[in-house]
């Protein structure tokens, strides 16, 4: 009896405890993912470049601008979120 209560109890404990750690992860994902949106929107800006390709400028050189500006965007964001 008192076996299949602790069992119960330990089970409701892994549920609770591994239910608020998935909302904790999806909660610093969706903060980071803004993050990291805000950052390469205030970067184009910055530099007076596009944010949707619009056939004006090279294909490649908007996607070379663009993959940077993630990639600068990304390390921020690590740096401040991630690996604090």
């Amino acid at each position: 009896m008192l076996e299949t209560q602790f069992q119960q109890w330990f089970d409701d404990f892994v549920f609770y405890t591994e239910k608020s750690q998935i909302r904790h992860l999806k909660d610093v994902d969706d903060n980071a993912s803004n993050k990291v949106k805000n950052i390469i929107n205030n970067l184009a800006k910055k530099d007076n470049f596009p944010i949707y390709y619009d056939g004006i400028i090279d294909q490649l050189e908007w996607v070379k601008t663009m993959n940077n500006y993630k990639n600068i965007a990304e390390e921020l964001v690590y740096k401040e979120l991630i690996y604090c």
